[in-house]
């Protein structure tokens, strides 16, 4: 519910601040024809964006992803219908109260930042690909955690229970081998194991019976613990924790043991084998997801704008929001839950490139009605503020209350995340995406169809 208001209250600000832009020059009816062909442009991508960044998660192979992908997809596409078809039919009903009642709003606009912006565009360029570098370096360098039970309350009775255990036994954790009853060698196997480095105990039968007792005089009670439908198990206790490097170096011995000395079906699982199993899966569904919504972001808007270039310059300055969210757990020393790279990809992408396409947009607009490209940066960027700003706003402040509130570590970070998500991609937008307008009109002007604008200007 949070995050569909957040990233879709867009839609319905383009509309109500283009409606209120025309109603100073013109009728009411026709103010509001004016506002929806003028601002279908920027909602139509912005919702197709947003979209296509929940659609991308929707490939990824951990449940998580698809579900939340597909229910954020149909909430995004039922609330662009509804601002469609019956926010505008609303607007002109209300009209007369809301002008009755309108009250002085708070300024949100920025001014002639959009002038400077232009003015500066070279020096503002230079300062763009310093914070690529920089913020891609430490995008690189974040390393997610896998272990989830790291962000849990440690005084819900669960956590609290195990912490005291480990306080009083030491910590150890486990990897559980199955094999087929009648595999063989998987007596020697479990010898082999017992004698690695950072295993602490083996426990089965075999490792727990003296080998001179015969087995008629043990009681089947014993066997039928460690055996059941065919199959055995073994339960192996390590020193080492989940996420160190000498317990996956451990880990894949075990397993190369197991796999090389029995003879027939043999598996190993347990916690911290499920864990280097996510690990694996995690990549892939972030390289996945990362490059279905990159691909699909670069389609939409080059088809919105009818441009080889503009969509590159667009998905970079977001991306570069991206790659300083997830940098910032890399400065800043904290440990980040594994899904937060394809979350934001995704999410962040898909919701926060409306605010550089209603801009482009508009700086498109101006352009076209010959505007010179300064004072094309002057207005877009002062008629898109109040817009982007307050779109922005609401998704931080939307996220915000769970993120300060929430008893809960992993949803504190989540929706932490999204809401720096929100103020870092609006920053990017307002402060660098107009130099780089600016400065690269040339270049949209001969790789797009019908851009507009003089060269000369």
């Amino acid at each position: 519910a949070i995050l569909q208001v957040a990233v879709t209250l867009d839609y319905a600000l383009f509309l109500y601040h283009r409606y209120e832009e025309e109603r100073l020059t013109k009728e009411r009816d026709a103010a509001m024809a004016s506002a929806i062909i003028s601002s279908f442009k920027p909602i139509s991508l912005s919702s197709l964006t947003t979209m296509a960044g929940f659609f991308a998660l929707t490939f990824g192979k951990l449940t998580i992803y698809s579900i939340l992908g597909w229910i954020l997809l149909r909430g995004v596409f039922i609330s662009l219908i509804v601002i469609i078809f019956f926010f505008s039919s609303l607007l002109l009903l209300s009209d007369k109260f809301i002008a009755a009642r309108k009250h002085r709003v708070i300024p949100l606009g920025v001014g002639s930042l959009g002038r400077f912006m232009g003015r500066f565009s070279h020096i503002f360029s230079i300062i763009f690909l310093i914070f690529l570098a920089i913020f891609y370096y430490s995008y690189t360098r974040a390393e997610p955690v896998f272990d989830i039970n790291t962000f849990l309350p440690e005084d819900i009775p669960s956590i609290a229970t195990l912490n005291k255990a480990n306080s009083i036994f030491g910590q150890t954790e486990s990897i559980i081998i199955v094999a087929e009853e009648d595999a063989t060698g998987f007596s020697d196997t479990l010898s082999t194991i017992k004698n690695m480095d950072g295993v602490n105990t083996v426990i089965h039968y075999s490792t727990i019976l003296d080998p001179a007792i015969p087995e008629e005089l043990i009681p089947v009670s014993v066997f039928d613990r460690f055996r059941n439908n065919g199959y055995t198990f073994a339960l192996v206790d390590i020193n080492y924790k989940l996420n160190e490097e000498n317990g996956k170096v451990l880990r894949d011995s075990i397993e190369k043991t197991v796999k090389e000395k029995v003879d027939g079906k043999a598996y190993i699982t347990g916690e911290s084998v499920l864990l280097a199993d996510i690990s694996d899966i995690a990549y892939m569904d972030q390289s996945k997801t990362t490059r279905i919504s990159l691909l699909l972001m670069l389609i939409i808007t080059g088809i919105g704008f009818i441009s080889l270039s503009v969509p590159l310059v667009l998905v970079l300055v977001i991306q570069l929001a991206i790659w300083a969210n997830i940098g910032y757990y890399f400065l800043f020393k904290i440990p980040m839950p594994f899904f937060i790279p394809s979350i934001l990809g995704a999410i962040q992408l898909g919701a926060t490139i409306d605010y550089a396409v209603l801009l482009t947009s508009r700086y498109q607009e101006e352009r076209r009605m010959g505007l010179s490209r300064i004072d094309a940066s002057d207005r877009s960027v002062y008629w898109s503020s109040y817009s982007i700003i307050t779109s922005a706003g609401t998704m931080i402040l939307m996220s915000l209350p769970a993120a300060i509130l929430s008893n809960i570590e992993l949803v504190r970070i989540t929706m932490g995340s999204l809401a720096r998500g929100g103020f870092l991609s609006v920053m990017m937008v307002l402060f660098l995406l107009p130099a780089l307008l600016v400065l690269l009109d040339k270049v949209f002007k001969y790789s797009s169809y019908k851009w507009g604008g003089d060269d000369k200007k």
